[in-house]
């Protein structure tokens, strides 16, 4: 499509719901890491998982997804598409939520100082990882836009599936499949 490979970069969208489980109040982290190009997005992976512990806030469930995206998915999807290409990978991480923005901005809160015990998270390598690793940046996603929502509710609208299958490039072959319009 004629896109450079200069261009290419990582954008990782992650999201988490507060006590999404009923029967156990967890939260649920959802991630989807994606191949972003100008004229080209392809989904790589796309994670739901139930949080360990209970989260008392939507920052602190919020904080808990990126700590995985990062760890697990973000940082050995950084390491081979920068050795494919031969040069350091830019990796957008996309967060819908302007306190815990702020919170890793500050480098710290105080306020979840309880994390690394009750959700065995290190917000320290965390908060470090995002403030001044030169291939990871974080960005505002407004809530509309944040694709791995699809990954942590259980149920939605007509309208925000369609919303949401867009987002993530799912496509129905025929418009009968999509159940209209």
């Amino acid at each position: 499509v004629g896109d450079h490979a200069d261009k290419l970069e990582l954008v990782m969208y992650y999201d988490a719901d507060l006590a999404g489980d009923r029967s156990d109040s967890k939260s649920t982290s959802g991630i989807i890491l994606c191949l972003v190009w100008p004229c080209i997005f392809v989904p790589l992976s796309a994670i739901s998982k139930e949080q360990i512990s209970v989260a008392k806030s939507t920052p602190e469930s919020e904080i808990i997804a990126p700590d995985h995206g990062v760890s697990k998915e973000g940082i050995p999807a950084i390491l081979l598409w920068s050795k494919l290409l031969g040069k350091l990978l830019q990796t957008r991480v996309m967060e819908d939520n302007d306190a815990v923005i702020k919170m890793i901005v500050k480098g710290r809160s105080p306020n979840m100082r309880h994390v690394s015990r009750t959700h065995r998270v290190d917000l320290d390598w965390l908060f470090e990882r995002l403030r001044s690793d030169p291939g990871i940046s974080i960005r505002y996603v407004g809530t509309k836009e944040q694709i791995a929502d699809i990954m942590t509710k259980g149920s939605f609208t007509a309208p925000e599936w369609k919303v949401l299958c867009n987002l993530a490039q799912i496509r129905y072959p025929n418009a009968e499949s999509a159940g209209g319009d």
